[in-house]
């Protein structure tokens, strides 16, 4: 994940976001770790906030982004996934 971090920035500033910070962290979802990236951004002055994480399931990798216009919603929203 962390060698992506330019290449999303890039992407999101192509698409017409501005001031994207991208940061690799460790999140637990669901009582269990995962790698993830956090952005930080804004499109037509709005504020917008994404978590990107990625988990093995069998022969599946699932990659899963959640966006919000908060920051504190994120969290909230990653509390209601179940991983099994």
């Amino acid at each position: 994940l962390e060698a992506q971090i330019d290449t999303i920035k890039e992407g999101y500033n192509n698409l017409g976001y501005a001031d994207t910070t991208v940061e690799y962290q460790k999140i637990q979802v669901d009582g269990k770790d995962f790698d993830a990236l956090k952005l930080a951004s804004k499109i037509q002055g709005v504020d917008y906030y994404a978590t990107v994480f990625a988990f093995k399931k069998g022969n599946y990798l699932a990659s899963v982004t959640v966006g919000a216009p908060q920051a504190d919603k994120i969290d909230t929203i990653l509390s209601y996934f179940t991983i099994e």
